[in-house]
């Protein structure tokens, strides 16, 4: 037995446990393992795994939309090119976190889809934001950070929208088709 170099409560340890060097006894007779690998991280917990499958769906979808709505132009659009393809996977790779940091995710996101409108490409990206907004609606630890970034971001994207929308010849009328 030994005693904590701190607060002399008895240490004991596990009678199958060897006292191997570069060991770290605790008060609950367990050793301080080595930090875990990125892949054991990521692999530990089949959220993650699922969360990557998410994104990576979400990534798809929204390149998909992004091409077909390129195929029909409305006046003053932009056509889909390797900036806009890059701006949505920038979106849908962030989402890959959206469980462990929603906020962040969030704001990603939101600048993502801002500077895709404001290049001046159509296609609206719901299929990205929807699912950042509702991470941070769960996810987030701190309810008033998540209030203040979910309405940051909404105003963001309805000025952006706005400001887009107002700068087309026929304003909102795209919207009908």
């Amino acid at each position: 037995m030994l005693r904590h170099p701190i607060d002399g409560r008895t240490i004991t340890r596990a009678k199958d446990e060897s006292a191997a060097a570069g060991t770290v006894l605790s008060i609950h007779g367990s050793t301080d393992e080595p930090p875990m690998s990125v892949k054991g991280r990521w692999t530990s917990d089949p959220r993650n795994l699922f969360d990557v499958v998410i994104a990576v769906l979400i990534g798809v979808f929204a390149v998909v939309g992004v091409v077909s709505d390129s195929s029909t132009l409305h006046p003053g659009q932009r056509v889909a090119d390797g900036l806009a393809i890059a701006l949505v996977v920038v979106g849908a790779t962030a989402l890959v976190w959206r469980r462990h940091v929603p906020i962040t995710v969030l704001l990603i996101v939101d600048s993502a889809v801002a500077v895709y409108w404001l290049l001046g490409y159509g296609a609206p990206q719901a299929v990205l934001g929807l699912p950042a907004l509702y991470a941070v609606a769960v996810y987030s630890a701190n309810r008033r950070r998540a209030w203040v970034a979910l309405v940051a971001c909404c105003a963001s994207v309805m000025l952006v929208a706005g400001v887009t929308l107002f700068n087309r010849p026929s304003g909102f009328a795209f919207l009908d088709a």
